[in-house]
């Protein structure tokens, strides 16, 4: 085996705390996997979609659990007051799905 495809198969990235004052509590982010990535691209028509099911995905507890699931759809969609929050997790999610592992980026 390749020394190369040894290392860059055993890169894992961290989970990303997000403090969340409103809801006196913190969240976690994970990036998303090229799967997810692309089933969220075939939702390309849809904004809002794209967004919670960022959030569905990407928004785990401290041991990688997902916060939200399906059935939390409705609430992340119509939750007044909590739409700005939303989106920021989304933004988050995006954001670390796009970055470099550190391990990577080191070398």
């Amino acid at each position: 085996m390749s020394l190369l495809r040894d290392r860059i198969l055993s890169v894992s990235r961290p989970l990303e705390h997000i403090p969340v004052p409103e809801w006196e509590s913190s969240v976690f982010i994970r990036p998303l996997s090229l799967s997810e990535r692309l089933e969220l691209r075939r939702l390309a028509d849809d904004d809002a979609e794209i967004t919670i099911q960022t959030v569905i995905r990407g928004v785990v507890d401290d041991a990688g659990n997902p916060v939200f699931t399906a059935d939390d759809r409705d609430w992340l969609l119509n939750s007044q007051g909590n739409g700005k929050i939303i989106e920021d997790l989304a933004k988050a999610v995006f954001g670390a799905s796009k970055k470099a592992p550190e391990a990577l980026e080191k070398n």
